[in-house]
């Protein structure tokens, strides 16, 4: 009877639905840019030619990238992480942590509403860490072997790659600092924002 009335309580609270339902919302965010990380940059490396809708990639894209999917579907993201595995971009015990987070998202995904209405709050802390850690470990890596050799204003300049702070890494701080911060903190990047720029009709 008490986890019949804790799962009720914790159904019927607004502050606890709203952190469940913004957690998993970050969640899946933060897992769909960790996809578009492992996919985005090699169908660019590997484009012949470029649209509006972006970047269209070659035949070597296919050879090089698809035909390594383990399990011989030309899937884009598993012949994507076995490029980066080849490149050690990421290790095994990445694509294990990869596995694991998937997992997780689908069992956000699919389970929305036990979700909502269980008594307890999912762990999401561990998990969303884990995918934001591989997400930071990815376009860095990008950053430091692709861009910046390349780039003819660092080619000279020695790199503190610690220092390299990725936008999609950063997006997801902000968001989750903004949806998640206690008070002060959660308005501190809108305050600084509107103190850089003020609105013209002075909301």
């Amino acid at each position: 009877m008490a986890d019949t009335r804790d799962a009720w309580s914790a159904f019927l609270s607004p502050d606890v639905v709203r952190l469940k339902l913004i957690s998993a919302g970050l969640f899946l965010i933060g897992h769909e840019m960790l996809v578009d990380s492992i996919q985005r940059h090699l169908r660019s490396f590997y484009a012949d030619e470029w649209t509006k809708e972006g970047p269209i990639p070659g035949p070597e894209y296919e050879t090089k990238v698809l035909a390594l999917d383990p399990r011989g579907k030309k899937n884009p993201v598993r012949g994507s992480i076995a490029w980066l595995r080849q490149r050690e971009a990421i290790n095994s015990d990445d694509e294990a942590a990869l596995r694991k987070v998937t997992d997780a998202r689908n069992n956000i995904a699919h389970e929305m509403s036990s979700m909502v209405s269980a008594a307890d709050m999912p762990d999401f802390l561990g998990e969303f860490q884990t995918m934001m850690s591989l997400l930071n470990k990815i376009e860095r890596w990008w950053i430091v072997n692709v861009e910046l050799p390349t780039d003819p204003d660092f080619c000279d300049k020695e790199i503190d790659e610690d220092g390299i702070v990725p936008g999609p890494a950063w997006i997801m701080h902000m968001l989750s600092q903004v949806a998640l911060g206690e008070k002060d903190e959660a308005w501190e990047l809108h305050r600084l924002f509107t103190e850089q720029w003020p609105s013209q009709n002075g909301r």
